[in-house]
């Protein structure tokens, strides 16, 4: 009976060891787990491009002097600046900025947020865009993009969309001059102000990322505007000449 017990009690030790030695293999590789996904920060030179590679598949290419903050395992990025995001068949992503939320599906996107604004343009797929509060819900398809202005819909469009051929030029297709003036001052830290200009019109063309001054001469003069600089601020006025 001695024996017995003693038989009984040995291996009911042994099975409690047993639970806690896989109790802290559990425990370690949770550690490990929580390890592996932290999140990290990426800053892109001003004058260069950071690329990231999602488990998933989900390509992004962060445009120059901008933040994102991610995990590879995740699907989704918090992103200040501007990038170009592909978004693998099947897949879902979802960016958050400053001013906004864009979830997308399988396609091509651009987004912009600088300052107060975000400028998404869906070169192919389907987004859902909102204000950073949720409201202001617009949904893109194809050959769309939607301005954002603070928690407001600034502008949305459905026949044009910014086309890149390369790093140094937007290709510009009808798209609205609020649409154009919003991609020049994100990209180059300005503001526009409309003063008496018109800007019920469309612009066509290339405009170059690299050259402020060669931007502003080509949108302006196409249009017939005029502009003032004060700073970083640019008064647009209808042309005299």
């Amino acid at each position: 009976m001695c024996r017995y017990l003693k038989s009984h009690y040995d291996i009911r030790g042994m099975t409690q060891n047993v639970i806690k030695v896989f109790t802290v293999l559990f425990l370690f590789s949770g550690f490990f787990v929580s390890c592996s996904e932290k999140v990290q920060e990426l800053r892109s030179p001003s004058g260069g491009y950071q690329e990231i590679s999602f488990n998933n598949g989900t390509e992004v290419k962060l445009g120059p002097d901008s933040k994102a903050s991610y995990s590879l395992s995740s699907s989704e990025m918090v992103l200040e600046g501007e990038a170009v995001l592909n978004v693998t068949p099947g897949r879902s992503f979802k960016i958050s900025t400053p001013n906004g939320i864009v979830s997308t599906e399988t396609g091509e996107y651009r987004i912009h947020s600088r300052r107060t604004t975000m400028n998404v343009f869906v070169i192919s797929g389907k987004a859902n865009t909102s204000n950073i509060d949720g409201g202001a819900a617009k949904e893109l398809t194809d050959k769309m993009y939607a301005i954002y202005n603070g928690k407001n819909l600034a502008d949305a469009n459905t026949k044009a969309v910014e086309q890149m051929t390369n790093d140094k030029y937007w290709v510009f297709n009808s798209a609205s001059i609020k649409f154009v003036l919003e991609c020049i001052a994100a990209q180059y830290g300005i503001s526009f102000e409309e003063g008496d200009a018109k800007l019920n019109k469309v612009f066509s063309g290339f405009v170059p990322r690299d050259d402020l001054q060669i931007a502003l001469s080509i949108v302006t003069r196409s249009l017939s505007l005029e502009y003032q600089e004060d700073g970083s601020r640019y008064l647009l006025s209808n042309a005299t000449y």
